[in-house]
């Protein structure tokens, strides 16, 4: 292939990303994604902040406990990001036990992955680099978001079927 070939292909390649995106910044569900991805991580720092101050004794002693706390906090936010997520943004149509538990594992599963994210980001930062745990924290959240935006989309389907945007 020829380097202008290659450009030309960069180029609308790049094109078709930045239109993507402003058709995907209309829909009411991005929207809704980012008010109750916002309440999500509120939920998180919300319990990861109460436990550092509540540990920070401990937290001077042993980072271990930085981490401990963004497990339980990551452990609520993803309770509480679940239901939002599946009943208000993506509107998942699965009924049963055993469709919601289905659809619970495989998004705690995308969020495993973040958290994995998130948490080499603070032992990298926090740990090796001594950055305060707060702005570390905040820094991984934003990272962590986009992907779990992407993660949602696949996960919640409406009978197999990529969900509605709906129009803003």
């Amino acid at each position: 292939m020829k380097p202008e070939a290659i450009v030309k292909h960069g180029i609308i390649s790049v094109k078709t990303f930045v239109y993507s995106m402003f058709q995907l910044i209309k829909t009411k569900e991005f929207w809704l994604y980012i008010v109750f991805g916002v309440l999500t991580t509120l939920v998180d720092w919300a319990v990861s902040f109460g436990l550092y101050s509540l540990w920070s004794g401990l937290i001077d002693e042993h980072t271990v406990f930085v981490h401990i706390a963004d497990v339980i906090a990551w452990a609520a936010a993803v309770l509480f990001s679940f239901f939002a997520n599946r009943g208000i943004v993506f509107k998942s149509e699965k009924k049963g036990m055993k469709n919601v538990l289905g659809e619970l594992a495989e998004y705690a599963g995308g969020r495993l992955l973040t958290l994995g994210l998130q948490e080499a980001i603070i032992f990298v930062f926090f740990d090796w680099l001594g950055i305060n745990e707060y702005i570390v924290k905040i820094g991984a959240s934003v990272l962590v978001v986009i992907i779990n935006f992407i993660l949602c989309r696949f996960i919640f389907k409406k009978n197999g079927k990529e969900t509605e945007r709906g129009k803003i």
